[in-house]
């Protein structure tokens, strides 16, 4: 009887020493794997962040070639109202009255006036079907340009569209 509760006492003492050992193991086992998943969520975290920079750097240099390119067709509507006016003025007024301007500064600005506005003519003397057409056959050549590896400027100036056309027509063209 005694041997028996000392073979009890012996497998009781065993048990708890399992239990402690088991449960100190399983506690440092799934400590070790939260900070894993925690490190792994961290990383991923940081990845998507990197991504949503790089997306925003690219809309930013994006908005800036835009913006770019708006001033410089101000500057040149700028010059086209500019000539425009001289243009009025000099068919309005009676010669005495623009007498500062020469015969040859006049026909060069109504030279100038007239050849700034011969796309504007072109275009506004084609029906509706023919403009869609021929802007249909200017996306066309613009994509086979892109995937030739044509840069952008090459293709506005072939496709005699703007720069933030081709590119705002190309980056919706991707998906």
């Amino acid at each position: 009887m005694l041997n028996g509760i000392i073979l009890i006492t012996i497998i009781i003492c065993v048990l708890i020493f399992f239990m402690v050992y088991k449960r100190r193991m399983l506690i440092q086992m799934f400590s070790l794997n939260i900070s894993h998943l925690s490190r792994e969520f961290q990383g991923q975290i940081e990845g998507t962040a990197d991504h949503v920079v790089k997306r925003m750097q690219h809309q930013i240099d994006q908005m800036e070639f835009l913006l770019d390119e708006a001033t410089q067709k101000i500057e040149v509507l700028g010059d086209q109202i500019h000539a425009a006016e001289n243009l009025i003025r000099a068919m309005n007024f009676p010669s005495e009255e623009v007498s500062g301007m020469t015969q040859a500064h006049r026909d060069h600005q109504v030279e100038k006036a007239i050849l700034l506005s011969d796309d504007d003519v072109k275009d506004a003397a084609l029906n509706p079907e023919e403009k869609a057409a021929s802007d249909a056959d200017k996306r066309r050549k613009a994509l086979e340009m892109a995937q030739q590896g044509c840069n952008i400027t090459d293709i506005a100036k072939a496709t005699s569209m703007g720069q933030g056309e081709v590119m705002l027509f190309l980056q919706l063209n991707k998906k």
